[in-house]
């Protein structure tokens, strides 16, 4: 049977090659996701917890020994029945602040996007690549609301946000495990307003429209939609193709990410050949990070366009691996390539000019000549880090097997969570999980003993074997803090390895959206549940 699809993968949306050793299958090389030709469906994930991921045949025909197939490219309309008045020349300005944080001012309203300021987040993995200027909290002060896109600490982030109001308004997303709202909520914060995605609300009765997007990757994430009268903005965030790239179009600003870089496939995974070859990959990820950028222009046909969202740098002298091999787009590389291919597009590096004035016809660009709010040197960054170490003090195995057992997963798997010194040298206590039973079982081991282990395996019968070498001080903070295990590898605070190598969807999935407690509105971990202990 003959069929065409999109090599565009589902997951993250990378590009779908031929699998070197089977004709069958193509492969992703953001993540290794494996296609199915007989099934147009996804394979090589156990416990299939993205199952009925498919693709759809695209409608094909041979013409002069040339495939021809459609597409459609559909845009999202306000509809004329909710704009109650045009507003010509509607003025607007946009301020970026550091990483994703941009204050957007539509005809007097001030909108706060995921405000990240100071320290570090992912377990000290990451640092901003340029802090924001002095006057960064008098800008978060002036704001009528927040918008928060979704819960990773670089957007969400919990050191930033102890320092505004608790009852400051924000929105965020209305997700299905309510992923943004129940951690906000936890905080303090008394105002908060989870807005149904792609649902249109006005703000505070005005002709002000906001809508929250959604992403097209099976992840709690969002992007947000701004208009009043003849201006609009669409601010993409950490979206893999938000809304399926259904998006309004002629829009006056679009801001997108841009840098790639922001996970730990493939540098994390010891499983994937050498540094070097892992670094090809890296590579291959910053072209579909600009591919993704082409997209959302091509989509939204935007008078005036800001790379944002990707200013981040891995600074700790202990991650010097990572920051030499994960090179990023810069802000220079994305706007030549638009440059190129959409001149009409006026491009706007916010390293350069930080200020937008759009008065209702054309742009005026601008830059703040403000220091920045701290010095982010040596002493800076090893004060979180000493910070962070010191928490080690109340260490406890038993509650690192907590943060499992109250969760209720259940596979047929077996976790070799290695606890590590900065060089992943294994350091103490470890635990094997295991995961196969009702309760979860655990073993606190010692960690080169547990390393031995996963290492000499031969006959797996039936089972999956995931080894996880974790800095015991990022582990240990991490569970402390109830956060979603995921963080480990976003802040390259992990080593993995794995046996078969199949990537193990329903684990990282349960522990990214349900599994943590802080995820499940618990606000400390649970008591001990000893039960589950081995001996």
């Amino acid at each position: 049977v003959a069929w065409v699809v999109s090599r565009v993968c589902d997951h993250a949306g990378g590009t779908l090659i031929q699998s070197p050793i089977d004709a069958s299958k193509a492969l992703c090389p953001l993540h290794n996701w494996e296609f199915d030709f007989d099934t147009l469906s996804y394979s090589n994930m156990p416990n299939q917890i993205f199952e009925n991921i498919t693709k759809r045949p695209l409608n094909f025909r041979i013409e002069r020994d040339e495939l021809v197939y459609e597409t459609e490219q559909n845009a999202l309309r306000v509809p004329n029945t909710v704009k109650r008045t045009v507003h010509p020349n509607t003025p607007a300005s946009l301020r970026y602040i550091a990483h994703a944080s941009v204050l957007l001012e539509v005809d007097g309203v001030r909108m706060l996007t995921d405000p990240w300021f100071v320290g570090e987040c992912l377990g000290a993995g990451w640092w901003l690549q340029h802090p924001p200027k002095d006057d960064a909290w008098e800008i978060a002060a002036s704001a009528d609301f927040l918008y928060i896109s979704h819960n990773h600490p670089d957007h969400l982030h919990a050191e930033t946000l102890a320092q505004l109001p608790r009852d400051m308004p924000i929105i965020a997303p209305r997700f299905a495990n309510e992923s943004v709202g129940v951690i906000l909520r936890a905080m303090g914060f008394t105002n908060v307003m989870e807005l149904e995605l792609l649902r249109l609300y006005r703000v505070n009765g005005s002709d002000l429209l906001i809508s929250i997007l959604p992403t097209s990757d099976h992840r709690e994430d969002s992007a947000l939609f701004v208009t009043k009268g003849d201006f609009s903005a669409v601010l993409t965030v950490d979206c893999v193709g938000a809304n399926k790239y259904v998006l309004p179009t002629d829009v006056t600003l679009l801001l997108t990410n841009f840098a790639s870089g922001a996970s730990g496939w493939p540098l994390c995974y010891d499983v994937v050949g050498t540094v070097d070859e892992r670094a090809k990959i890296v590579t291959k990820n910053r072209g579909t990070a600009q591919l993704e950028v082409m997209k959302y222009v091509a989509a939204t046909r935007p008078r005036i366009y800001m790379p944002y969202a990707g200013f981040f740098e891995e600074k700790a002298p202990r991650d010097a691996m990572i920051q030499r091999y994960n090179i990023k787009n810069t802000p220079q590389q994305v706007l030549a390539r638009v440059a190129a291919k959409h001149p009409q597009v006026l491009g706007v590096n916010p390293l350069d000019h930080d200020t937008i004035h759009w008065n209702g016809q054309q742009a005026t660009l601008a830059d703040t000549p403000r220091p920045p709010l701290y010095a982010q040197d040596a002493a800076y960054i090893g004060s979180y880090l000493d910070a962070q170490s010191a928490l080690l003090a109340d260490f406890d195995a038993h509650r690192i097997a907590d943060y499992f057992l109250q969760s209720e997963f259940r596979d047929a798997l077996i976790v070799y969570l290695v606890l590590t010194d900065d060089d992943y040298v294994p350091n103490g206590e470890s635990l094997r999980l295991d995961f196969s039973g009702t309760p979860m079982r655990y073993d606190v081991v010692d960690g080169a003993a547990l390393l031995a282990k996963f290492n000499a395996l031969g006959e797996l019968n039936g089972m999956h074997h995931l080894m996880v070498k974790a800095r015991r001080d990022s582990l240990w903070r991490l569970v402390r803090e109830g956060r979603p295990l995921e963080e480990l590898t976003l802040g390259f605070q992990c080593r993995i390895d794995r046996k078969p190598d199949q990537y193990n969807a329903a684990f990282w999935k349960h522990y990214t959206s349900v599994g943590a407690p802080i995820l499940r509105g618990e606000d400390r971990l649970l008591a001990k549940l000893l039960e589950g202990a081995n001996g």
